[in-house]
């Protein structure tokens, strides 16, 4: 968990069944109370917690790296950049640290600013490929635009968002 630095919101990252990916949570740090926001009926919903939402849920899917693979058990990791912009990693297999990743970056006004795939992505793709994993070609240009994104807000609910104009990482 990361506080950002005016203190407002409380930030933690975790995997998602439900959604299928990586979250990130965004609770305000004055009212630390609530649920992820589940559909009503879902085998997720938690029943007995305390009625609160999140400020904001960003939700980051998991590619098909990903999907080769038993899922990573490295956990996502919340960077806060200088301009205060806050950055979810989140690693596509246990492979340590020069594995391929994805980056979701969040302005402070929680805009969605950027999603990319790490530089050793394409490589691991590649790789993947030749080894009879995955069955499809990918290029440079099919990781340069990134990736969607689910955000939920109480205001909005769900809606999908990108993917935004991103550059690798």
């Amino acid at each position: 968990m990361e506080i950002t630095p005016d203190g407002r919101y409380l930030l933690t990252a975790a995997v998602s069944n439900s959604q299928n990916g990586v979250v990130l949570a965004v609770l305000d740090a004055a009212h630390i109370d609530g649920t992820s926001p589940e559909d009503p009926g879902s085998p997720f919903s938690c029943r007995d917690c305390p009625a609160g939402k999140p400020v904001a849920y960003f939700v980051m899917p998991w590619s098909d790296i990903a999907h080769v693979g038993e899922l990573p058990i490295v956990a996502p990791k919340i960077e806060l950049s200088a301009s205060g912009n806050i950055e979810l990693l989140a690693p596509q297999l246990t492979s340590g640290p020069q594995g391929p990743e994805m980056l979701l970056e969040i302005s402070p006004s929680l805009e969605v600013v950027r999603s990319s795939f790490s530089d050793s992505f394409l490589e691991w793709h590649e790789k993947l490929e030749r080894e009879g994993k995955l069955t499809h070609r990918a290029t440079e240009d099919s990781f340069r635009a990134g990736f969607a994104v689910k955000e939920w807000t109480p205001k909005d609910g769900w809606r999908t968002i990108g993917p935004p104009a991103s550059a690798s990482r």
